[in-house]
């Protein structure tokens, strides 16, 4: 996906931010453990089981980016990077039991729901990789005054956002979301 190179580094980033800040992100977990409910058992035991996490996580990060275009005022490290990369972070259980999924389950049905989640979460970030608007609100936060992980999370985010294309026109970015949503069709 056009950002995996970022969510690489979102992971690495969280553990700063997350240790910076002093805080942590509702939604967003670092936890390896398999995704469960108590009465359900495991994400992936059933289709179902992981569409809904799918769902959920996406739904998270939609309403996390969302918030992130419509806030107003001066843009921050706690403010703007911070939920950027919860958002990131919340997408990876998903991601990561999906292509696990995907390639090892036994069920033919419970591959073809990790596929499916494994596209959509692949458009999300291909939306998010074009999105103009969440660009130039990552790259208004100043950091200068930040320690170097938080500078380097922010130059390797803003360079992989123009290396999808975003500093790019309408027409181009219209064209790199076409052939990106055939790379995903695809696979």
């Amino acid at each position: 996906s056009p950002l995996s190179r970022l969510a690489a580094a979102c992971l690495f980033a969280s553990l700063a931010a997350f240790t910076a800040t002093g805080c942590a992100t509702p939604g967003a977990t670092m936890s390896h453990d398999a995704p469960t409910t108590a009465a359900d058992g495991p994400a992936w035991s059933t289709p179902q089981r992981l569409e809904a996490l799918c769902t959920e996580r996406l739904a998270s990060a939609t309403r996390t980016r969302d918030a992130l275009k419509m806030m107003s005022g001066p843009r921050t490290v706690e403010n703007t990077l911070v939920p950027f990369n919860a958002m990131m972070v919340t997408l990876q259980p998903a991601g990561g039991w999906a292509g696990l999924m995907f390639n090892v389950h036994p069920d033919e049905a419970v591959r073809k729901a990790a596929q499916e989640c494994q596209q959509t979460l692949s458009r999300f970030e291909t939306d998010i990789s074009l999105d103009r608007g969440l660009y130039d609100a990552l790259a208004a936060v100043d950091v200068s005054g930040a320690d170097a992980t938080t500078q380097r999370y922010q130059e390797v985010l803003l360079t992989d956002f123009r290396r999808s294309g975003v500093d790019k026109d309408d027409a181009t970015r219209a064209r790199l979301a076409a052939i990106q949503e055939r790379l995903v069709d695809l696979n």
